[in-house]
């Protein structure tokens, strides 16, 4: 840590001097040190900040692109990928709260909580009322048992979303925490039970007040009876709906939903859960179909039954989240979301509206870009799907062969051949065999370019055939 401790105050000096180059090199090898150092991201925030307000504007378009891997890494659950493309995104713009969060977040699942605080924290003085960033500080420093300021941050938190559950829930553990630190001061006869560290746990969970399923029904019983004498009453009806969602009563949980849009009807959100309780609904039919199929797998009848479901859940959820954009026309989420549905039921054009607009918000534009490359190759318009796919592997930039490039220069090589430019398809086709010879049809698809590339007629693919197998 001496180490850490030294290079800090190097960088700490090339701050005084603003040599902001060599000040983020040093805080960079600090954190490569010690990854959980708070003191080493702290200053590493400070100097991005100084050297941007010095006048060294950010590239806005880099920014964005990295933006888009961050939130790719997250989505993938790539938290040390994520850790540094959030880095490298805070580099050109450090006042990113969103970023920030997802760092924190990162840090976090990573086990290093300090430093995710320090990152928690520096979000918070951008804005103090930033909801999920008091929420995830206070997760990050109940993980490092700091129950007094988590309970700062959590009683923060709950009075701008008191509907948020998690927030509830981790209020009740940091009281019970509390409660159990306050027996420690009082009670020293008490250290011998608190060393039992499954009686503590017991204790803990008993004293949160963690619903279980045995008690979901007693609750419910009582918030029922609550209503005889007040109807009306908004606050047990949203615990009524919440609790049957837990029991996995999908029919009761919905006709809650009903009874308080009654009592609000223009609360949209209610109108959204009552959409998801309904897609649930459909989705446990379907797996139900599913279970059924595995029993009996040729059966037609069953076939036919899952064809009919997943057609009528995808009307559905296109009408469904046809009413979302249209009240939340810039969530970028919703229309992502729809445009896959429309892409799914082979809408194509409706598709290249909702990505369209997807593409605008960092986190879902190269999603939605490679998606829209899809729905051009699919409308069979090949020259409009390569640009596309060049545009998005632009986008992802230059590095390995990841999951997510060896899609897009797949969908390049599916668009050559179709084009008739089979040599430069088969030199795409070759960086990914050469890479993972196993991914989808790669192997057959480089055979087929091969032989169209040298005027040959491609014969049906087949890989190696063993009974030709010949050893001399």
């Amino acid at each position: 840590m001496a180490d850490v401790a030294g290079l800090i105050a190097k960088a700490q000096e090339a701050k005084k001097r603003r040599n902001w180059p060599y000040a983020v090199q040093l805080l960079q090898q600090a954190i490569l040190a010690d990854p959980d150092s708070p003191e080493a991201r702290r200053e590493m925030r400070d100097v991005q900040r100084q050297r941007t307000l010095d006048g060294q504007k950010p590239s806005k378009l880099k920014a964005t692109a990295l933006k888009g891997k961050v939130f790719y890494y997250e989505k993938r659950k790539d938290w040390e990928a994520c850790d540094n493309e959030c880095e490298r995104c805070l580099d050109l713009s450090p006042d990113d709260i969103e970023v920030l969060i997802t760092s924190g977040r990162a840090l976090a699942e990573r086990g290093l909580f300090r430093a995710a605080a320090a990152q928690f924290e520096h979000a918070l003085t951008l804005d103090p009322r930033h909801v999920k960033a008091l929420k995830q500080f206070g997760f990050a420093l109940m993980k490092e048992k700091d129950f007094r300021r988590a309970d700062e941050m959590i009683q923060r938190a709950a009075k701008l979303a008191p509907s948020d559950h998690e927030i509830f829930d981790a209020g009740k553990r940091i009281s019970a925490e509390l409660s159990l630190q306050a027996g420690w001061d009082s009670n020293k006869g008490a250290v011998e039970l608190l060393r039992d560290v499954e009686k503590t746990r017991e204790l803990v969970k008993q004293a949160a007040d963690v619903l279980d399923v045995q008690r979901i029904g007693d609750n419910i019983k009582a918030l029922e009876n609550s209503l005889t004498g007040d109807p009306g009453d908004v606050k047990a009806l949203r615990r009524l709906i919440e609790l049957c969602e837990a029991a996995g009563d999908a029919a009761k949980a919905q006709e809650y939903v009903e009874r308080l849009i009654k009592w609000e009807p223009e609360n949209f959100d209610l109108t959204v859960k009552q959409g998801d309780i309904k897609v649930r609904q459909y989705e446990a039919y379907l797996a139900q179909i599913d279970q059924n199929l595995r029993s009996d797998p040729e059966s037609a009848e069953w076939r036919e039954k899952r064809k009919e479901a997943r057609t009528k859940i995808l009307k559905f959820k296109i009408r469904e989240w046809e009413r979302r954009a249209e009240h939340y026309p810039n969530d970028s989420k919703i229309r992502f979301d729809l445009g896959c549905m429309f892409m799914e039921g082979k809408l194509w054009d409706r598709a290249v509206k909702e990505l369209q607009a997807a593409r605008r918000e960092p986190r879902f534009q190269i999603d939605a870009e490679t998606r829209l490359g899809e729905v051009f190759f699919q409308q069979g318009r090949h020259s409009m799907a390569l640009k596309q796919f060049e545009k998005v592997r632009e986008l992802i930039g230059a590095g390995a062969l990841d999951v997510r490039t060896k899609d897009v220069v797949y969908w390049m090589v599916r668009c050559h051949q179709a084009l008739g430019t089979y040599q430069q398809g088969y030199d795409l086709a070759e960086t990914i065999f050469l890479e993972d010879a196993e991914y989808r049809d790669i192997a057959d698809l480089l055979s087929t370019l091969d032989k169209l590339r040298k005027g040959e007629k491609p014969g049906a693919p087949g890989g190696d055939d063993l009974d030709n197998l010949r050893v001399d």
